[in-house]
């Protein structure tokens, strides 16, 4: 029995470091939690504009908000001499006050085989945009397309398409002619 009250004796001596060391651990996990949320909400309340090219039939560039929020007064910085690359006559001069999460903007490019042609290699985007809140992002996307090369986008499909007819054409003429001498 004097064994036990020993033990016990000694553990109420510490229990009061034991019980401090558990609040310190406690307390520890609890901020590394509060900083955790905090970056969470942070994702959850910021919009992140992304551009990129989309490759179909033809090449698109894709302004998207791939966050979670809405993007605030959106503006693009686009040096003139880039501006040939977009036959659709986009110039990124023009503002956008909101953009909502998920939307995307397609505007058209130019012909991969075009854009090889010129003396540059990519295209420097500049976006500005801001959140809800006011807070202020600055981002440069580099849009490349080298990595197309290889691809069925290498060539000018309207071109062979227009040479095929044009071979098809002269064919039907030889046979014309043909038939035409023989009857």
């Amino acid at each position: 029995m004097n064994e036990i009250s020993v033990y016990l004796d000694g553990l109420n001596k510490y229990s009061s470091l034991i019980l401090m060391f558990a609040t310190l651990v406690y307390v520890y996990f609890t901020y590394k939690l509060t900083k955790e949320t905090t970056k969470l909400r942070e994702v959850e309340t910021t919009p992140f504009m992304s551009i990129y090219i989309k490759v179909d039939s033809k090449l698109s560039l894709i302004v998207e908000n791939i966050g979670k929020a809405p993007a605030y007064d959106i503006e693009f910085k686009m040096d003139k001499k880039y501006i040939s690359c977009f036959p659709c006559g986009c110039d990124f001069k023009h503002k956008i006050s909101y953009f909502s999460p998920n939307q995307q903007l397609p505007i058209c490019m130019d012909q991969y085989f075009n854009l090889e042609k010129l003396d540059f290699d990519s295209i420097p985007i500049e976006v500005k945009y801001s959140s809800k809140d006011g807070q202020l992002f600055e981002e440069v996307f580099t849009i490349e397309w080298k990595y197309l090369s290889g691809s069925a986008l290498e060539t000018d499909n309207l071109v062979e398409i227009k040479k095929a007819i044009e071979e098809t054409a002269e064919e039907i003429k030889e046979l014309h002619k043909t038939i035409k001498d023989k009857g």
